[in-house]
């Protein structure tokens, strides 16, 4: 029967049709590496922190796993991960390493929740965690270690442990420094304007630069971000990155973009058809009135000798917080449950004397605030999936009979028995009602395992983009069996799996991601009689423009 339940499972999560790749991975035999690794091992790994590399707890965020080959010979290599010291659950990924190569991909990681760190961490000023890194080496007879650039079976690296109300991201022009060292100026000049409204809105300049070239390809990537700031048009390189943003931005996310340094196309692209503003020209001003319509201040007055530009647009908004002469400097647009803030107006213009203008300060307060996401709780679905599946926890009352009737059984008996002056026969009737009781809830237990057929549930929430031509899809299964048994549980490329391990001891759970994009759950036990739920997350890119189907009302749905 438990075979069943695998077949399902698998074929469950292969419905989806994958919406993104596993994205941009180096693979470069004339690539120096990063650092070089001890030169007498052939094959070395190394791991660390990528993305946005702060680690906010009870999140996912993403290791950076960097792989030298120097062998004549193609390899295979399995990275395994556990954080904290919950060495029962772990991250892997799976890849194939070519003969002298250097090669970086990604393992996705959950950072456990704040109950299961240690106390003293999170009242340290420069919290952390250590991660653990396991090479594996799979044979016919079991796993192995194998040492990692340090030579050591397990070694570790510390992951800072991040407690900020707000996270705030940066992706800026990544061009070639000019003959000073130093990076063009637009990018300095982006950056003081990001930092200073942050810093006024939040009291604090942390924030995470987004400097490789590629995020890590995976959709959790970005979770633990609220906001982020985009200044140029590095992004349209990273495909699988600028899906992540748009999922990112559509289930929640805030992104500023500075539109005078960025392009319409990068627009197009992240937006879809909800990029609605259009390019009149670009104009240079040494003074003008930056006039905050949400304020009642008067128009702050800016002037300088070295010109400011902006870019004139007709937004397509009539959120328009900032004006210079009639034209929006900046301005808002919803997307989804998220929000973009276009600013025309070059950075300088928001910046003066070093310090943020009073329009920046406002629309600052605005922008940093923290990301609202829908979650669907396995705890959500639960009673409607229990419902399909026919699992039934015998009631209260049955339990408050079943007890009642043994109570009165004691006390009738044990009156009878005072009044016959024989009481010491309650020495052998206790424990013999006890058992009696004991067998009655053993059979209704039993007989509600035995009646309810092994059985898998589904409930889906399905969020669709119109603009995008996307759907995200969130979903929880209920898994039930008669017999116990190993779970197979695959997950097709773009979507992520997870099952509640905490109650399992003495087995290792890894949830493994191979080259293909697919993951996978290894060691996983199914009990009997026992409902455990999976949740799911992917997103589904149609081939055709999908319409509304009607129009949602308090109680029903009317047509289109």
């Amino acid at each position: 029967m438990i075979s069943f339940l695998q077949r399902y499972v698998t074929l469950l999560m292969l419905l989806a049709v994958p919406a993104i790749g596993l994205g941009q991975e180096e693979a470069d035999a004339d690539a120096p590496p990063a650092s070089t690794p001890a030169p007498s091992l052939k094959t070395s790994v190394s791991v660390a922190p990528s993305g946005v590399r702060r680690f906010e707890p009870g999140t996912w965020s993403t290791l950076a796993i960097t792989a030298w080959n120097r062998t004549d010979a193609d390899t295979n290599e399995l990275v395994s991960v556990f954080v904290g010291n919950n060495s029962s659950l772990q991250f892997a990924r799976r890849f194939w390493l070519p003969a002298g190569t250097r090669r970086q991909t990604f393992v996705p990681i959950l950072i456990p929740k704040t109950s299961s760190i240690d106390p003293s961490q999170s009242q340290s000023a420069s919290p952390q965690i250590d991660a653990s890194i396991i090479r594996v080496d799979e044979t016919d007879g079991g796993e192995t270690y194998k040492g990692c650039s340090s030579q050591q079976h397990i070694s570790k690296t510390p992951l800072a442990l991040d407690y900020s109300v707000t996270k705030s991201g940066l992706l800026l022009h990544r061009q070639l420094p000019d003959g000073t060292g130093y990076g063009p100026a637009e990018d300095w000049n982006a950056y003081e304007m990001a930092y200073k409204a942050r810093e006024a809105a939040v009291d604090s300049r942390i924030m995470i630069d987004f400097g490789t070239d590629f995020l890590p390809p995976y959709p959790t990537t970005l979770d633990s971000l609220d906001q982020m700031v985009i200044s140029g048009d590095r992004i349209l390189d990273d495909s699988a990155g600028l899906a992540n943003l748009r999922h990112w931005l559509y289930r929640g996310g805030r992104v500023w973009i500075m539109l005078d340094q960025t392009s319409m196309e990068t627009v197009t692209a992240l937006l879809g058809n909800e990029a609605r503003c259009s390019v009149v020209d670009r104009v240079e001003m040494n003074e003008f009135l930056l006039e905050d319509v949400t304020s009642e201040e008067a128009p702050h007055a800016w002037s300088s000798e070295v010109p400011v530009e902006m870019l004139r647009v007709f937004a397509g908004s009539d959120d328009s917080p900032c004006l210079v002469h009639g034209w929006p400097a900046a301005f808002w647009q919803t997307v989804g449950d998220g929000q973009v803030l276009f600013t025309t107006l070059g950075p300088r213009g928001w910046v003066e004397s070093g310090n943020a203008t009073l329009p920046l300060r406002s629309m600052a307060v605005r922008f940093f605030q923290p990301r609202d996401e829908v979650v669907v709780d396995a705890t959500d679905m639960g009673s409607m999936l229990s419902d399909q599946i026919g699992y039934r926890i015998p009631s209260r009352g049955l339990a408050a009979l079943i007890l009642g009737l043994n109570s009165l059984a004691l006390l009738s008996f044990g009156s009878w028995w005072a009044w016959r002056k024989k009481l010491e026969r309650l020495a052998w009737f206790v424990p013999g009602a006890a058992l009696a009781t004991s067998a009655v809830f053993l059979f209704v237990g039993s007989r509600n395992t035995v009646a309810v057929p092994s059985t898998v549930a589904t409930g889906q929430v399905v969020r669709v983009s119109y603009a995008t031509n996307e759907s995200y899809i969130a979903a929880v299964t209920a898994v039930y069996s008669q017999e116990s048994g190993d779970l197979e549980l695959i997950a097709a490329n773009g979507t992520l799996a997870t099952i509640n391990t905490d109650n399992v001891q003495g087995t290792i759970n890894r949830l493994v991601w191979d080259d293909d994009g697919k993951s996978r759950w290894a060691n996983l036990h199914q009990p009997s009689g026992v409902v455990r739920y999976i949740e799911s997350k992917r997103t589904v890119t149609h081939a055709e423009p999908r319409s509304p189907p009607g129009t949602c009302h308090d109680t029903s749905l009317s047509g289109p």
